[in-house]
Parts: C-alpha cells; sequence; structure tokens
C-alpha cells in the first residue's frame, strides 16, 4: 500500500557552486550522508539548513516532498536554494525553489514548483493518487532535475507504464522545468 509520498534518495550537485536545502514539515524532513564516506552531512530536523556542496554526492534517508498544508500556521515546504542567493543561512532562506506534493482533481496528486519567495507557481507535475515516487534531486548548470528512480504502485504493471507516462513527460517538459527550478534556486526570478 503505496503512502502517498515522494521521497528525495539521492542529491547530486553537479556544479561548482554551493546550494541548501530545508524543510518545514511535521515529519519526513530528512538525514543526508556523503554517498562515499556515509558521513552525516546534516539534517532538516526542526528546520535545520543542510548544505549541498559543490560536486557533493549524497543519500538522502526520510526525506519527503512536504504536502501542501500548514505546520504551525505557516505552509509547508521544502526548498532547494543557491547558498550565494539565500536570504538568512539559519532557518528559511527566504528564497529558492519550494516543491510540494498536492492532491489535484480525478484522483490525481501533482508535485508543483514554486518561486519561494513569491509563492508564485511555475510549474506542475501530475501523477496518480496512490503512488509513491523515488527521486534524484539533480542539480546541473543548466537546471535542476527531479530524476524519477522508481514509482511503487498497487501492481508491476501500473508501475511501469507510470514509469514511460514519467518518463515520456520529462523527456518533453525536464529542460523547461529544469530551467524554472534554478532560476528559482539562484533567486533570478523576482517579484516584478
Amino acid at each position: 500500500m503505496s503512502r502517498d509520498i515522494s521521497w528525495i534518495n539521492e542529491i547530486k550537485n553537479n556544479t561548482n557552486e554551493d546550494y541548501i536545502i530545508w524543510c518545514h514539515d511535521t515529519d519526513n524532513e530528512g538525514v543526508y550522508r556523503d554517498s562515499f564516506t556515509n558521513e552525516e552531512i546534516g539534517k532538516n530536523d526542526g528546520g535545520q539548513q543542510v548544505v549541498i556542496k559543490a560536486g557533493a554526492h549524497l543519500v538522502a534517508s526520510g526525506c519527503g516532498i512536504p504536502d501542501g498544508g500548514d505546520k504551525d500556521g505557516k505552509p509547508k515546504a521544502r526548498v532547494i536554494c543557491a547558498y550565494s542567493a539565500a536570504l538568512h543561512h539559519v532557518g528559511d532562506p527566504g528564497v529558492g525553489l519550494r516543491i510540494n506534493r498536492v492532491m489535484a482533481d480525478d484522483e490525481k496528486d501533482k508535485l508543483v514548483y514554486r518561486d519561494h519567495f513569491t509563492t508564485k507557481q511555475l510549474a506542475e507535475i501530475i501523477f496518480p493518487r496512490g503512488s509513491e515516487q523515488n527521486i534524484i534531486l539533480r542539480i546541473d548548470a543548466d537546471g535542476i532535475y527531479l530524476d524519477i528512480k522508481e514509482a511503487k504502485t498497487s501492481s508491476e504493471w501500473e508501475a511501469y507504464l507510470f514509469g514511460q507516462k514519467v518518463k515520456n513527460l520529462f523527456e518533453e517538459l525536464a529542460p523547461e522545468l529544469a530551467k524554472l527550478a534554478i532560476q528559482a534556486a539562484q533567486k533570478a526570478l523576482e517579484a516584478v
């Protein structure tokens, strides 16, 4: 049985710039380890930022993408931000790419990309409710990509069909989504 959750299992920073990952949620905030040494890099517990160093390859555990609800009157969110663009280096960076998993119509869910500073929605990826994604978050010079490694659903065939559908969608939309994502993370998208 799926938990209707999207998990970030790996983070690859293929750039020469440090990034921050931050989360405001009730659980599944994330623990990060260096993929080569297994050394713990940090935790997002309690709203702590974790720095993703240039060239880092991290393995994440318990790193969910929050729903669209709120905690203590503040919207839940997972935010990725260039370290150099952060307005605050403690707690909420104040800017960046914000990702949530929310309910859509007709028994669907969606991953929603937002500019964290303006809260403006940039893009969304729709998929069936009752599915669980394992994701590699890849930061490249030309964009931030969410590479779907696996989708767990009620049967192998449904998982295969989901994987094919997402693969086709990403091949068409990934470059544009990735470009918007990196612009938000670098604070290039600001209120006009």
